[in-house]
């Protein structure tokens, strides 16, 4: 222990002796380090961490492919819990649960919250109790007991000021009386962000939601013995009982762990970037092994003396290695500091759900990783140049003569050495460029893609009418007509529409099994599907959308006239190939005793996403179907501030209890539909980045030390007639050996790792030779920058200067 402290002390005081080389490398080690923990950060949140409920490992999520769509004609999901939970030997304690909004009224100005509608022992199974009141009871399913909610910590405090009376007190949640049951703990507003939590009602009337429910959830929680794996095995057999005459549907069951569930596929995505960011450090290594390695020149003299005193070669690299790591620690600190901001950056753009956002932060897991990557990097960083300095013939290195020629080391030794590491540096920094430089082409690619519809100037606002004066389909249209009217004479408004849903929004629904009169005939479950929206009259027009045959909805398709419909292009080829639609029917399965006549057919719309080919839309005049909830979307000139400010005006004079919520830019719903592929692009292009710089620097290291190392042989080339263009081509050839022995290297690197970004791409191969070439002669021209800087220093050397260096 006393000699680890005594090269604590000398350790310290060498670095305090050299502060510009110390400062290079904290910077340079810091930036390495600090990338590392940040991104070990969020991969520790979303990938390692368990779940914050009861021995989360054994929960479970059954997707059985339906979600919460209303023309499925198949069992409902809301009956398929209990079912399962009666047939299964390996699940237990099943629950369900829906997401989606309600209108929340009492104190306060009415607002729109985030809601859940979950079965009564859904806290149990999450081995979650509130900290407040009770939990719900078995009794309050039931369709004739009163309704019960439970709300969030957070909301408790923002909207009722942590009042302790709230339990008891009744709410309002769409015109209908709730009693606060309970509150829940801070920080757990699962599933998503949740507010307000209420019964799953076995009634559908009853639903909360109307036609806006992102998707049914069935969870359950893996008995003691059984696996996974049994589980998947046994419901497979399940569902083709309970789906007899549909086996799609039953080939569709899933059974997965919830903490997979959640986080879907930016798995991937963060053990990629976690790779990357790796490279960096690895290449912040190198850099400061190569300053140790220049800063080692001057030192020799030390290391042979402690030598010839009797330290042994295992003493000195112990020294050696002990000043590396007190360096990699400065570094490992700085960036731990570094990251708390990078750790805020990225949990603005990672899309996980909240659960895991709220999660992101710097604890001993955290901590550990850092300290454990600060010695690693040490170590790593230092080794080499430990060993090159500690190998000297001795009787050499102390004549005086060494100081100027050879440090007792040989030169050429560690030159390649220091080569080596350029070499490694600007290979591994050209595979980060070129899968940085292939994401941002195939984002680029993603954003050109055509969505069907204007996308400037065009704001979208929510209103959900779930109150019971709104059942009838007369209050509904009224509501509807009255805002329309009023909007439409806001100043800048040029157009303005009702929707049941929009494109990229995260909800809607689809119906499968269509049957077309004249057309192919389609199996109900493979066969022909459509998104389902309903429209007011102006939608095509206030969206962009161009009409193409027909006609689109008039004043005149009500409730009493024939019902009709407007399909996308895509829809009319899949459903009449080859043939005019206008004039022919459609209609559900199931439900043939109800179709509708095409009147129209208009452009395809991309309605989720801009990489699979758009889904058949169907569109239905609102009229004739009136929804609960729906999007006021409005396209002029507007200011979201004033619009905001204006909307809630008018919707107000309609009716002083309704809610606006949602409320954004078509621009911004889009932008939402790309955060997945523009955190791994952002990301990916930063690590990258910070790549490049380093390499840059480490190849101007390398030259500028070969150039103070090489001044007497400039000299005497200068001396003996060489021009300074031999001497500038000279160094900088050095310099552009490296880079084009790196560059050779990191392609042949690049052409297999960049494989592993293919599920990333869109529009572009992999192999990519645009991205090849142009971020390779990127990275000459910088390299060359770099070297020549140096280089022009070394033509001004006076050569009889020069003669005296040594």
């Amino acid at each position: 222990m006393g000699t680890l402290l005594q090269d604590l002390r000398y350790g310290l005081r060498m670095l305090a002796r050299n502060p510009g080389f110390t400062t290079v490398a904290v910077l340079t080690l810091a930036l390495g380090i600090g990338a590392n923990t940040a991104m070990f950060s969020v991969v520790n949140a979303v990938l390692l961490r368990p779940l914050p409920f009861r021995d989360p490992g054994r929960l479970v999520v059954i997707d059985d492919g339906l979600y919460a769509n209303r023309f499925v004609p198949t069992p409902q999901p809301h009956f398929e819990w209990a079912d399962w939970a009666e047939r299964t030997k390996t699940l237990a304690d099943f629950s369900l649960y829906e997401t989606g909004e309600i209108n929340l009224a009492g104190e306060g100005e009415p607002d729109r919250v985030s809601a859940a509608e979950v079965s009564g022992h859904f806290f149990s199974l999450l081995g979650i109790n509130p900290i407040r009141g009770r939990s719900f009871l078995q009794a309050e399913e039931a369709a004739e007991h009163p309704f019960a909610a439970i709300v969030s910590y957070k909301l408790w405090q923002s909207r009722y000021g942590s009042d302790p009376g709230l339990i008891g007190k009744t709410i309002h949640l769409n015109g209908k009386p709730f009693t606060v049951v309970g509150i829940m703990p801070s920080g757990f507003e699962f599933p998503g962000a949740t507010q307000i939590w209420v019964t799953l009602p076995r009634n559908l009337d009853d639903e909360m939601f109307g036609g806006n429910v992102v998707g049914g959830i069935q969870i359950a929680r893996l008995r003691p013995q059984a696996t996974l794996d049994q589980a998947r095995a046994e419901l497979r057999v399940i569902a083709q009982r309970v789906y007899a005459g549909y086996p799609k549907q039953a080939e569709s069951v899933a059974v997965t762990s919830l903490h997979q569930f959640m986080v879907g596929d930016i798995r991937r995505a963060l053990l990629l970037l976690l790779g990357a960011v790796g490279f960096v450090l690895l290449i912040a290594c190198a850099n400061v092994a190569n300053l140790s390695l220049a800063r080692s020149a001057g030192r020799f003299r030390e290391v042979a003396v402690r030598a010839a005193l009797g330290a042994s070669r295992g003493r000195l690299v112990r020294q050696l290695l002990t000043e590396s790591v007190l360096l990699s620690l400065l570094g490992g600190a700085l960036g731990l500091l570094t990251s708390l901001w990078a750790i805020e950056m990225a949990k603005t753009l990672i899309p996980a759900r909240a659960i895991f956002i709220s999660a992101i932060r710097v604890d001993g897991w955290v901590l550990s990783f850092t300290f454990g990557v600060a010695v690693l990097t040490g170590i790593i960083s230092g080794l080499a140049p430990a060993l090159q300095s500690s190998k000297l013939e001795l009787t050499e290195a102390l004549k005086e003569s060494a100081a100027g020629s050879h440090t007792g080391l040989s030169l050429s030794s560690r030159q390649r050495l220091r080569s080596l590491l350029g070499i490694f540096e600007t290979a591994t920094a050209l595979v980060l460029l070129i899968g940085a430089g292939l994401l941002i082409r195939s984002f680029g690619k993603l954003l050109e893609v055509n969505p069907g519809f204007q996308t400037q100037d065009l704001l979208a606002a929510r209103v959900s009418l779930l109150e019971p004066r709104y059942s009838a389909r007369e209050g509904l249209l009224a509501f509807f007509q009255d805002v329309l009217a009023r909007v439409k004479t806001l100043p800048g408004v040029r157009d303005a529409a009702f929707a049941n849903t929009l494109p990229f929004w995260r909800a809607g629904a689809v119906i499968f099994g269509l049957e077309v009169e004249g057309g192919p005939k389609f199996q109900p479950e493979s066969g022909l599907s459509a998104a389902y929206l309903v429209v007011s009259r102006d939608y095509f027009q206030t969206m962009g959308i161009p009409l193409l045959r027909g006609r689109i909805f008039t004043e005149r398709d009500t409730t009493g006239s024939t019902p009709v419909a407007i399909i996308s292009q895509s829809l009319a080829q899949r459903g009449w190939p080859d043939q005019n639609p206008l004039g022919k029917r459609f209609s559900f399965a199931g439900m043939r005793e109800q179709s509708f006549e095409v009147v129209g057919v208009v452009g395809n719309v991309r309605g989720l996403d801009f990489v699979e080919q758009p889904w058949p839309q169907m569109y239905f005049p609102i009229l004739q179907q009136p929804q609960n909830a729906a999007f006021l979307v409005i396209h002029g000139t507007l200011n979201p501030t004033a619009i905001t400010t204006a909307l809630r005006g008018v919707v107000r004079s309609v009716d002083k209890n309704e809610p606006i919520s949602s409320l954004s830019t078509m621009e911004q719903l889009i932008s939402q539909s790309v955060s997945e592929p523009r955190f791994r692009t952002l990301l990916l292009g930063i690590f990258a980045g910070l790549a490049f710089l380093l390499a840059v620097v480490g190849i101007y290291g390398i030259v500028s030390y070969s150039v103070s190392q090489r001044t007497h042989e400039l000299g005497i080339r200068m001396a003996l007639g060489a021009e300074r263009d031999d001497v500038l081509g000279l160094v900088v050839g050095q310099g552009m050996a490296l880079t084009l022995i790196g560059i050779a290297v990191g392609l042949l690197a690049a052409f297999g790792l960049t494989r592993l970004l293919s599920s990333f791409l869109y529009g572009i191969r992999p192999t990519d030779p645009v991205t090849f070439v142009v971020v390779s002669a990127v990275f000459i021209a910088v390299a060359l920058i770099a070297s020549y800087i140096p280089a022009r220093r070394a033509t001004k050397v006076d050569p009889i200067v020069a003669l005296r260096y040594e």
